[in-house]
């Protein structure tokens, strides 16, 4: 079974990109959508009202539903989440075919200033004239385009007039989400119906046609008073609005039968005939509260990573309304690779394994009802999370099980080529660690094998053309080589006798937009710390910031528009902070056996030290010159030992990497 699998995937992997390369697309490589990373969120809240921190958290997700009234209430909050994600996309809430009954006098200001423009004749009613009635509290609309015209308008064309005109022009939206884009009204809309308002009840088929034909009307007419850049979205469980729509969300996707499910939302995403499809998936606690619900998210959001849709996890149907985030969520499976495909070959969506291989990582969905043993084509490696370290315990695995009506996100197994924009000691065993001072990655050793060990080496971009070149320092010569070879500079910093270790750092001093490297000795002598540009010139003299006579070793990183420079005396570590060359701030930590300090970033600095026996991080705000936390590693201590960043999870947050100690 895995020699199949991997064959399976070996062949399935050279087809995709061969197909890509002479630009054939197939449903392997379909056209991208505008927001191509994995895993995709949507958060459905339909909230009266939004705060602050509402807002920030909401601006996490990809896609944001909101009510009309927010408009209203906090326009300035709908800028203020496209100022914290400038990708985001807002859908305004709409229900069509229901009002609420005192809307005319609602606490909800755009309910009112729509219920003031509602005509009797408009809403759904029996033979007896009687206005009918489903969710509490509610009156059902005739949607319908023999709904009764009152003077040039029926109640469709009204509904519109105000979603283009009351809410997309204002330009805060981009698009509208229709509710209850249904195809049957059976289990609506019951008892006897008078749907074109003719004193005579009508029979369910003519309901139907009526109702379809009247959503339709919705969908086209708002289509050719917006945008084509706008969305047009619907909730329900058909294909009958394919061509009417930008996508489908399926909300309660835990509840409807899976293979049903699936199928309806593979046919929005791949017969969509729009620029981009916008298809969306909700499951939830079924009204239960429990976000701790872990294996109903991980079926739902490893479900809907099998197409292009977009993912949400809430209370339920009773109540959307939460800002509920997890662990999964904050993996970056990057770009999809392969098509869907079931592990015993299935065509169509049915009851069994499910999997899909991305850039970074891999998907599983166990849709049946007992559970799998599944033999993975590599080794991949579980996510590393805190709310269910059962599932998820970063563990490299070749095979894997699954449980029944659940699904698992797989990361791709990190080599020395994924740790970019680092420079380390050929050979060095690197550990990953958040800024938090968990574990983030499994270890590794990082190795080039055209460098000699113990070597420092960097694959780093220095001229500002986002293309890695190249550093070496061997026997005290520094080598800097453009990426496609060619020598930017060799030279000896500290003489061609200098046989200690140096730390270097990039930052932009002097030449505007142009990164410096400042190259510092690691040895107790009497040395200057040395700025060269990227083609070797030496910035200013050498420089002495301690003094001539200074022998101890120097901690250094890089620091906005300077640096900070640091020395260990006993148990307190003094620490200098420049702005170019000059001193701006000093002050001193209780630190002991500092091994190294790098900035994190909004005046963040990490410091690596002995604490008791132990390695720990602490993370000092500079400008208040206080720990904001302290970690203790799972590492014994054991110098020498460095510090250096990077994203290796692929979230768009640098991770600590903490070199040497074996």
């Amino acid at each position: 079974m895995k020699q199949a699998l991997q064959k399976f995937f070996k062949k399935e992997r050279q087809a995709f990109f061969l197909f890509c390369l002479v630009g054939i697309f197939v449903f392997a490589c379909p056209a991208l959508a505008f927001d191509d990373l994995f895993p995709r969120k949507v958060n459905y809240f339909l909230n009266w009202s939004l705060t602050d921190d509402q807002a920030r958290q909401l601006a996490k997700w990809d896609v944001v539903i909101l009510d009309m009234e927010i408009q209203a209430r906090r326009p300035d909050l709908l800028k203020k989440m496209r100022e914290y994600n400038p990708n985001i996309k807002l859908l305004v809430f709409v229900s069509p075919l229901q009002v609420q009954k005192d809307s005319y006098s609602s606490v909800s200001s755009m309910r009112r200033e729509f219920g003031k423009g509602l005509k009797s004749e408009w809403y759904l009613k029996d033979p007896s004239q009687q206005r009918k009635s489903w969710w509490e509290g509610t009156y059902l609309m005739n949607i319908s385009n023999v709904s009764p015209k009152v003077g040039s308008q029926r109640y469709n064309e009204y509904l519109v007039n105000f979603v283009t005109q009351k809410l997309l022009s204002s330009g805060l939206w981009d698009g509208v989400f229709y509710d209850n884009a249904w195809e049957q009204t059976q289990w609506f809309i019951q008892g006897e119906t008078d749907i074109d308002n003719d004193g005579i009840a009508d029979n369910r088929e003519k309901i139907d046609m009526r109702w379809q034909d009247g959503m339709r009307f919705i969908y086209d007419t708002t289509r050719e008073k917006i945008s084509e850049k706008d969305f047009i979205v619907g909730n329900g469980f058909t294909t009958l609005y394919n061509s009417n729509l930008n996508g489908l969300m399926i909300e309660n996707f835990d509840g409807h039968n899976w293979e049903e499910a699936m199928k309806i939302y593979k046919d929005y995403d791949e017969n969509n005939s729009f620029p981009y499809a916008l298809n969306l998936v909700n499951s939830n606690s079924n009204n239960t509260g429990n976000q701790n619900d872990f294996r109903a998210m991980r079926y739902g959001l490893a479900s809907t990573l099998l197409g292009d849709g977009y993912y949400s996890f809430d209370h339920g149907d009773a109540w959307h309304g939460q800002t509920w985030w997890y662990d999964e969520y904050n993996v970056n499976l990057g770009k999809q690779a392969l098509s869907t495909k079931s592990i015993d070959g299935k065509k169509a969506y049915q009851e069994g394994v499910w999997f899909r291989e991305f850039e970074n990582g891999l998907v599983l969905v166990n849709s049946s009802e007992k559970p799998q043993m599944v033999e993975l084509p590599a080794e991949f490696e579980k996510i590393r999370g805190q709310q269910d370290p059962k599932t998820n315990d970063g563990r490299i695995l070749s095979q894997v099980y699954v449980p029944p009506k659940d699904g698992l996100l797989l990361q791709r197994v990190i080599d020395p080529t994924d740790v970019r924009d680092i420079f380390y000691k050929n050979g060095v065993f690197a550990q990953f660690f958040t800024q938090a001072g968990k574990k983030a990655r499994n270890g590794l050793f990082l190795f080039d094998d055209t460098v000699t060990g113990g070597d420092l080496v960097g694959d780093v971009d220095v001229n500002g053309d986002s293309l890695p070149d190249f550093f070496s320092f061997s026997h005290g010569r520094l080598t800097v080589l453009r990426h496609d070879g060619q020598k930017y500079f060799s030279r000896y910093p500290f003489g061609a006798s200098y046989d200690g270790d140096i730390k270097i750092f990039l930052q932009k001093m002097g030449e505007q937009g142009k990164k410096q490297i400042v190259v510092v000795p690691k040895s107790h002598e009497s040395l200057p710390i040395k700025v060269y540009t990227y083609s070797g010139v030496q910035i200013g003299a050498d420089w002495y910031p301690f003094g001539k006579s200074y022998q101890g070793e120097y901690l250094a990183t890089d620091y906005l528009d300077g640096f900070i420079l640091a020395n260990q005396r006993a148990s307190a570590l003094d620490m200098f902070v420049y702005n170019g060359f000059d001193v701006a701030k000093s002050f001193s930590m209780n630190f002991s056996s500092t091994q190294d300090i790098a900035f994190l970033g909004n005046n963040r600095v990490a410091v690596l030290y002995k604490k008791s026996s132990q390695l720990a991080i602490s993370i000092i705000d500079i400008l208040s010159q206080k720990i904001e936390s302290t970690q203790v590693l799972e590492l014994s201590f054991k110098e020498p030992m460095s510090l250096q960043l990077t994203d290796v999870n692929f979230d768009g947050e640098n991770e600590i990497i903490v070199l040497g100690g074996i």
